[in-house]
């Protein structure tokens, strides 16, 4: 060997040297391995030691990696095949170390003249593969045993990976849903859902949301729609900023979905019979008031009068202000049916009936007041209402006018009906204090408000009414002017 070709070797050695790469070498005409300074000292041996054929096997750790390289070089001298193994040695110090050994040969006339590679020291790249192979695992731990599905998507590709749980969820196997990509999703997912998924997940790939979540209704096996909760996150991006790999979970919300729709059923029907209360309270407290005073100020006039026609008559509307009231307890009596809801209580009823009772149950009190009541009703119009609920709406808007008339001018009171394509009307008109709407019209029928300095009122009225007719499917609207009069409207639905 001449100086040129020692100084190649003795910089080839410092270059494996400062890669802490070995090598070696065994020439099957002597039968005596050579290894490098890096290789003995990766097996923590000194430089002056010798292997041999026999020694040299030993120091791989017994059982697979032992058997590993025997069959690798058996191969190799046979057929003249390469091997990279990563394998474990027992150090001279009784060490283990995870290696990593190429072979290569040299054939000359069919038979194997010489094996030589390189010999490395892993351990750091695989103790850090190790630990990140034992994390993987016990995340899939983790996620089998929570019961979550995983995808895994090329959002470049739309290649996309599911794990078995995912095609679990919905009542699959990984081998019926395959060919599995992201139009397997696409496939599965509620229509209106997949277009909402569109955009959240548009606005993670915009880098505006960090990360992607979706309730989403996906189809199962037995054609029943599922809810799952789809949350995920882009890993990676492509050179020009483009989202690359997304990683994500499903979890099965079903029946969380369900004891949400249950619960929202519940609030429904407990808001409900509230309401039912609240008007059942305003009934006793308001309107069967109103039945009492008119009542006791009919039998006072009666008894106020002298024998004869006027008599007979007050006693007449005693007699059916009495009767009204029996109806207004039994539509009363309805309203107390829990296991009726405010559908089931509407029925057809004449609305000239209705004001006609309701305004015989004021008549005492209007008379009391020198009040005049005009009903311009003139034919039998039918709506669809709760009996209680529409009692108790015109018998509230005629006390109203009646309780808030203005002492310093002939009072009165007019009712008419119209009705369009949707609507009969109610209209209920008075000259009257007033209501200042520029001042109190966003409160004008909310609970406890009140607008003139009177005693007996408590902001009430008002509020049930406008509940009970949009619990009917109608609504209430109000014209006013202070010291002039207003005129309530209350649209019934045909």
């Amino acid at each position: 060997m001449n100086h040129l070709e020692e100084e190649s070797l003795w910089l080839a050695e410092k270059a494996n040297e400062v890669a802490s790469i070995g090598y070696w070498e065994l020439d099957f005409a002597t039968q005596i391995p050579i290894w490098s300074r890096v290789t003995k000292a990766i097996h923590e041996l000194d430089e002056s030691f010798g292997p041999n054929l026999e020694t040299a096997i030993l120091f791989y750790k017994e059982g697979e990696s032992r058997d590993a390289i025997s069959k690798a070089i058996e191969k190799a001298i046979a057929l003249g095949e390469g091997y990279d193994l990563e394998v474990q040695i027992i150090t001279q110090k009784g060490n283990e170390k995870w290696v990593r050994t190429i072979g290569q040969t040299i054939f000359e006339n069919g038979k194997c003249k010489k094996l030589f590679g390189t010999f490395q020291d892993i351990g750091k790249r695989k103790k850090a593969e190790l630990a990140l192979q034992a994390e993987k695992l016990r995340n899939e731990h983790v996620i089998l045993g929570s019961g979550l599905g995983t995808w895994e998507w090329n959002v470049q590709t739309g290649e996309t990976i599911f794990n078995e749980k995912w095609a679990e969820i919905i009542g699959y196997t990984l081998e019926e849903l395959a060919p599995i990509n992201i139009a397997t999703w696409e496939k599965f997912v509620h229509p209106e859902d997949l277009v909402e998924s569109n955009k959240r997940l548009q606005k993670c790939f915009d880098g505006t949301h960090p990360t992607y979540e979706m309730e989403a209704r996906l189809k199962h096996k037995n054609g029943n729609w599922i809810w799952v909760y789809d949350h995920g996150m882009v890993i990676s991006r492509t050179n020009e900023n483009l989202p690359l790999l997304m990683f994500g979970i499903h979890q099965d919300i079903t029946k969380r979905k369900n004891s949400e729709t249950e619960l929202i059923g519940i609030l429904s029907l407990v808001k409900s019979q509230n309401l039912k209360f609240k008007n059942y309270s305003h009934i006793v407290n308001h309107n069967l008031r109103s039945h009492a005073g008119n009542i006791q100020r009919l039998l006072e006039l009666a008894l106020d009068s002298e024998e004869g026609l006027e008599k007979e008559e007050l006693l007449s509307f005693t007699k059916t202000a009495s009767k009204n009231l029996l109806d207004t307890i039994g539509n009363l009596s309805k309203m107390t049916n829990e296991n009726e809801d405010i559908s089931a209580q509407m029925e057809s009823l004449s609305l000239l009936d209705v004001v006609q009772k309701a305004i015989e149950n004021v008549l005492g009190l209007a008379n009391k007041a020198g009040i005049f009541i005009e009903n311009n009703i003139t034919k039998n119009q039918n709506i669809k209402a709760v009996p209680a609920f529409l009692d108790s709406i015109v018998l509230n808007l005629l006390t109203n006018s009646i309780k808030y008339s203005a002492p310093i001018r002939d009072s009165f009171i007019k009712i008419s009906v119209e009705e369009d394509k949707e609507f009969v009307i109610l209209a209920v008109t008075d000259n009257g204090l007033g209501i200042d709407l520029q001042k109190y019209g966003d409160k004008i029928f909310g609970m406890y408000q009140t607008f003139h300095d009177k005693k007996e009122s408590r902001g009430i009225g008002l509020f049930l009414t406008k509940t009970q007719i949009e619990t009917m499917g109608g609504y209430i609207e109000v014209e006013s002017i202070v010291d002039v009069g207003s005129t309530f409207k209350v649209f019934f639905k045909k």
